[in-house]
């Protein structure tokens, strides 16, 4: 698959889920770790956390985004 066909895919899921995405569901979509992470260099997805990641454009704000930083 080419990046642009990747893209499109992760984003028609992300967008079903707030602009969010996962790692794991990325890879159920055949979309691997350097593509993420070329996406995410291109400045179309945010790294939210560890293996989750934000569309560039989502409006969901970080507060409703997983963190490791949150208290419990």
């Amino acid at each position: 698959m080419m990046w642009e066909e990747q893209f499109a895919t992760l984003s028609a899921v992300a967008a079903r889920q707030s602009g969010l995405i996962t790692e794991a569901q990325a890879g159920r979509l055949e979309i691997d770790k350097p593509a993420l992470l070329h996406f995410a260099e291109s400045a179309l997805l945010v790294e939210l956390d560890w293996a989750v990641y934000q569309l560039a454009w989502s409006a969901t704000g970080p507060r409703y985004a997983p963190s490791g930083n949150s208290p419990a």
